[in-house]
Order: structure tokens, then C-alpha cells, then sequence
């Protein structure tokens, strides 16, 4: 059963679009996930830990551990 180029081409655009919606929300979930695990450190035994935000220093010293 052969089906008319208008179905096909519109079945196609679909297909194109769920791939796109896809890969893009794929991108953001690994541009979250990498921003999540940046956030976080750890402070070495014996040292101390400075909090930054933006770059800037706060008055904000941690302890060691995590």
C-alpha cells in the first residue's frame, strides 16, 4: 500500500521535529547536570576552603571535608 507524498513529507517533518525536541532537550540535561556537579568540592585535609561567587571572594571559609 503506497501512501500519497503529502502523508510522507508530513510524517517526515513530524520525525524531524521529535529528533530536534530531542537532541535539544538532551543538550540542556547535560548542560544542567554538568552545572549541578560543578557546584560542588571538596577541601583537602589541613586546608581551607575559600567560597566564591562569580568570582568574587564572600566571607564565607569552610573546614576540610566535603
Amino acid at each position: 500500500m503506497t501512501t500519497s507524498n503529502g502523508v510522507d513529507q508530513t510524517n517526515k517533518e513530524i520525525l524531524e521535529a521529535r529528533i530536534k525536541r530531542f537532541v535539544s532537550s538532551a543538550v540542556i540535561g547535560v548542560i544542567v547536570v554538568i552545572i549541578i556537579f560543578g557546584s560542588f568540592g571538596t577541601v583537602g585535609a589541613g586546608e581551607r576552603g575559600v567560597f566564591l561567587q562569580f568570582g568574587a571572594v564572600k566571607d564565607k571559609v569552610f573546614g576540610e571535608g566535603l
